[in-house]
């Protein structure tokens, strides 16, 4: 594993990518008539545990065939999505870059209802789930709500909170729909600063510090179809009082978790996860908390060095529980 950055081309295409066309079975869910949420499972025939995988804001789970791979050879069958409003599934609002939704709770229903299709937790004895980002928003929700059988869970970067400078949570709320209020927005468009799909550059990015798997994320999204901007204010009035809700009602956490922190973190607020791993360990839930070393936010998509140590900590982590 540690030698892929190095031979990165010569691996994708003799492993990843005939790997993909011959297992991932690629489907739709329909909420209603005319909208599709895209999801794909990636059957390992000798398999009796399933990993959920929770991709984070504007990602398609396409980018995430490595890691897909990865779990595969360790014996996991995998099921993961695009999001509503991102990836390859229908947007909630007419213009197609805007990172909109209209009821961040929508999102783990989702998850709920491909759970339900797919008979997960009938056909495994072992279902784990990994979420990075927005995805770990999600997975707390979904866990929240419906109380799944899951084994354990890993949070990779969440977003438990938004990096709003010295305003607190409740206080960052209360601006946003100042603001919509002065602004009379009642239609989706872009919050303060935020702009249309703009690819960006490996130079200073604050993603992560590996180049081969950075490229390849840049170049995945940056297809039209998957291409998607800023968010709404609507969408950063929802995560809000989403992320209020996961604070206040940590009681309801069912399952075992093990909260991975980016050292060098830019995208999320770390102040936030401590403050959610600190009221967990308080109502007495199983919380396991890592700081991954010299790691940008997308620990998954992180150099070799830093990559394997946190994906093997993932592994040992699904294996004792």
């Amino acid at each position: 594993m540690l030698s892929r950055e190095q031979n990165w081309p010569q691996f994708w295409q003799t492993q990843i990518e005939p790997f993909w066309h011959e297992h991932a079975m690629e489907w739709v869910y329909q909420p209603q008539a005319d909208f599709n949420v895209h999801y794909a499972l990636i059957e390992n025939p000798n398999a009796d545990k399933c990993l959920l995988l929770i991709p984070g804001r504007v990602e398609s789970y396409l980018k995430y065939k490595e890691l897909i791979f990865d779990f595969f050879q360790q014996g996991y069958s995998i099921v993961t999505l695009d999001h509503r409003g991102q990836g390859q599934s229908c947007r909630e609002s007419t213009n197609l870059h805007f990172g909109h939704v209209n009821n961040f709770s929508t999102y783990a229903d989702d998850l709920h209802a491909i759970c339900q299709e797919t008979r997960l937790y009938q056909r495994y004895k072992q279902v784990n789930l990994l979420a990075h980002s927005m995805g770990g928003a999600i997975a707390l929700d979904y866990a929240y709500r419906y109380q799944p059988k899951l084994a354990s869970m890993v949070l990779s970067a969440p977003l438990l909170g938004i990096n709003a400078g010295p305003l607190t949570p409740k206080l960052a709320l209360k601006v946003v729909k100042l603001v919509m209020a002065i602004k009379r927005v009642t239609e989706p468009n872009y919050f303060i600063g935020q702009k249309p799909y703009h690819r960006s550059l490996f130079t200073d990015n604050t993603l992560c510090s590996s180049e081969s798997r950075f490229e390849m994320g840049q170049e995945l999204i940056s297809t039209p179809e998957l291409q998607l901007g800023g968010v709404t204010y609507q969408w950063l009035q929802q995560a809000l009082l989403k992320l209020i809700e996961l604070h206040n009602n940590v009681a309801k956490l069912n399952v075992p978790c093990l909260v991975l922190q980016a050292e060098a973190e830019k995208i999320v607020n770390n102040k936030a996860q401590n403050k959610w791993v600190t009221l967990a360990r308080k109502e007495k839930k199983e919380i396991e908390f890592c700081i991954i070393e010299k790691a940008k936010h997308e620990i998954l998509m992180e150099q070799d060095k830093i990559r394997e140590p946190a994906l093997t900590k993932i592994i040992n982590y699904f294996d004792a529980h």
